[in-house]
């Protein structure tokens, strides 16, 4: 009895540390797959889209804080600006030389090797390809549908901020000196 009790335990535990493998953490992808589902994916495509488009946003979202219509020099200041900011986000954003590795990266520390060869296979299929296709698109209009609510707030936003600027004048005015850090709790 005890003899088939310990060749039972033993069975188990044999059985259990073959089956560690399926238990372990499964394996970070490679880079070249990642890279690869990137590409399936259009994600350079989208990204050089999306900043091709930014300048358009940009136009459309840059309204003078106070309502009023701008003179030709605050134009000019603002298409200055607007250009400056297209400019430094297509340098530091581009997709080969920054956004690329970063989603690599990315993709490598949340995926494994068996969903990305997963997605793989499904945009490999002709639905895959269709939404493939279409991910650009919904990521625009999801933009679009992002500005125009920010937009709405923007009343609101500025309201706050103005309180805030006033407030923070006020209590610069008061003569009180910076306020102090509040200091770490030191544990009981």
């Amino acid at each position: 009895m005890k003899t088939t009790s310990s060749l039972a335990t033993l069975l188990a535990l044999s059985s259990l540390l073959a089956l560690q493998p399926a238990f372990a953490e499964s394996p970070k992808p490679s880079e070249q797959s990642v890279r690869q589902l990137l590409e399936t994916m259009h994600s350079g495509e989208a990204v050089k889209d999306a900043l091709a488009h930014m300048d358009d946003m940009m136009r459309a979202s840059m309204n003078d804080v106070s309502g009023r219509p701008l003179n030709a020099e605050q134009q000019k200041i603002r298409d200055e600006m607007r250009a400056k900011v297209v400019a430094l986000m297509k340098q530091q954003l581009d997709w080969s030389t920054t956004l690329e590795p970063i989603m690599v990266e990315s993709y490598r520390d949340t995926f494994t090797q068996q969903e990305v060869d997963a997605l793989l296979r499904f945009y490999g299929t002709p639905i895959g390809k269709s939404v493939a296709g279409k991910l650009p698109t919904a990521g625009q209009q999801t933009m679009k549908l992002m500005q125009q609510r920010i937009r709405e707030m923007m009343p609101q936003i500025q309201e706050i901020a103005r309180d805030a600027a006033v407030r923070i004048k006020a209590a610069a005015d008061s003569g009180a000196g910076p306020a102090q850090s509040p200091q770490p709790q030191q544990p009981h």
